[in-house]
């Protein structure tokens, strides 16, 4: 048998047109790197010559870019300093370089990886010494989330907590509670001014911001009672949610200096000796609670002397409206803003409550069912017997605010508005002994159709005057807005 042979290749060789092919495309791929390095230098020559940007001197760039992203911002993602290096490397390098550009950390990943990581320790590095505000929300997407990673980033933002000014966390945990782990948590925060926590879960007691010497506002979100301790004397703001009513009364009774606070979701009423709570510097006090935990209690304890701003979002419950009168009778103060939402009282409770509060200057009333347009001629200082009493209701009223489904009189808003205007007495005349102050912001929006005839429009065209002498006016319907 004859031994199989291969015949020498040909010019029409197809093996040989491939080689030469492949060949020739090594040759152009080599050829077109060369001209791409090329590229890079003549593109910054022309960047430095003809851009109007970089043909400023660096210290004006600078400032630019310091406007454009100014220390303390609040920033989203898209937001960032980061931005800045996709232009070009001058640009990258001269943002790279300002270490005022990176003391406001901001990350948020559903999905945290080692990049994220990279990317916080070099964004903390390009900051230098200088006092660092950070924002970290990570909000894992799925179970399957590596959490060492989220670890590596607290292990992170640890790591310089000694700069730390201001920080808002949105974290699956803070810091965690394994004492193999325990060189992870910070323990010194002598600039820390604010701290915003919102954790899925405690897994330790918070007790880490005693060495907080200027912590003065504070929001803790998850945390429920007795899971924390903080600086009390040096706390002015602080938000809690959840809490209790016991849990509320201690806080009051023991933050002497606290002068705003927030309560949300109170989730029991948990008071057995109930004594009398003086909380001295309050002046805005906010409870938001959907539970069916009566709020009775901490009102009932309560003495704010200094209270200026009252935010009530109450609605699991009856509204204690004569607690509501108690505490201002209590208190003796001046209060002048008060803000009711959703609670559940009648026509003729929340006018016995604004009584007893005749300093208030601004009223907003949000998604009140029992509200009807008597409140609205009752604000009427004409109608003054409405409410069987020698006295105006809120007499030094300045700003009302109402969103519902109250249906629009006109008749009765236009003449209300007038009277405040013009500042009617009891005696109709104006200017009168018992002059009241002059309203000067009304809002009125309402998901309720408004019927528009004759009579509508004359009212409509006095209000529209007001607006012209300097009344704010905001009338909106479902039909869309009036003025």
């Amino acid at each position: 048998m004859e031994a199989f042979s291969v015949p020498p290749p040909c010019l029409d060789d197809p093996r040989m047109q491939l080689v030469e092919l492949e060949s020739e495309i090594l040759r152009v791929e080599a050829l077109l790197v060369k001209l791409v390095q090329r590229r890079i230098p003549l593109k910054r020559k022309i960047n430095r010559r003809y851009s109007p940007m970089l043909s400023l001197p660096v210290e004006l760039c600078s400032e630019i870019f310091t406007t454009c992203f100014p220390p303390n911002a609040a920033m989203e993602g898209t937001e960032s300093p980061l931005l800045l290096g996709w232009v070009c490397t001058a640009w990258r390098n001269l943002a790279w370089s300002l270490p005022w550009l990176w003391n406001n950390v901001y990350l948020s990943t559903a999905r945290p990886t080692s990049v994220h990581v990279e990317l916080l320790e070099e964004w903390i590095a390009r900051s230098a010494d200088l006092p660092l505000s950070i924002h970290l929300k990570i909000k894992p997407a799925s179970a399957d989330v590596n959490m060492r990673d989220v670890t590596h980033l607290m292990d992170v933002v640890a790591r310089c907590s000694k700069r730390w000014r201001s920080i808002n966390f949105d974290v699956p945990f803070f810091f965690p509670a394994d004492p193999c782990l325990s060189n992870l948590i910070p323990s010194h925060f002598p600039l820390l001014t604010s701290a915003t926590i919102q954790v899925e879960r405690v897994s330790s007691l918070l007790i880490m911001f005693r060495a907080a010497p200027q912590l003065q506002e504070v929001q803790l979100l998850g945390f429920p009672r007795n899971s924390f301790d903080l600086p009390w004397n040096h706390i002015t703001r602080l938000r809690l949610n959840p809490t209790t009513v016991q849990q509320c009364l201690e806080v009051l009774a023991t933050a002497l200096n606290l002068t705003h606070c927030t309560f949300e979701n109170i989730t029991r009423s948990d008071v057995v000796n109930p004594v009398s709570i003086l909380a001295p510097s309050l002046k805005r006090l906010e409870i938001i609670n959907f539970t069916r935990t009566p709020i009775s209690e901490l009102l009932d304890t309560l003495r704010v002397p200094e209270a200026v701003d009252l935010s009530l979002h109450v609605t699991g419950n009856t509204f204690p409206h004569w607690s509501f009168i108690s505490l201002m009778r209590r208190s003796g103060c001046a209060l002048q803003r008060v803000s009711l939402n959703a609670v559940r009282i009648s026509e003729w409770q929340l006018w016995e409550c604004l009584q007893a509060v005749p300093s208030l200057l601004s009223l907003h009333l949000i998604n009140i069912d029992r509200v009807s347009n008597d409140t609205i001629r009752a604000l009427n200082p004409q109608n003054h017997f409405m409410l069987g009493s020698q006295r105006y209701i809120l007499p030094r009223l300045q700003e009302f605010v109402y969103t519902g489904a109250l249906e629009v009189n006109f008749l009765a808003m236009a003449n209300m508005l007038y009277s405040r205007w013009m500042g009617v007495g009891r005696d109709g005349k104006i200017g009168g002994v018992d002059r009241v102050a002059q309203l000067l912001s009304f809002r009125f929006t309402t998901s309720a159709a408004a019927a528009f005839g004759a009579e509508e429009k004359v009212q409509l065209g006095h209000m529209q005057q007001l607006v012209k002498e300097g009344m704010k006016i905001e009338l909106v319907s479902r039909e869309g807005a009036w003025i």
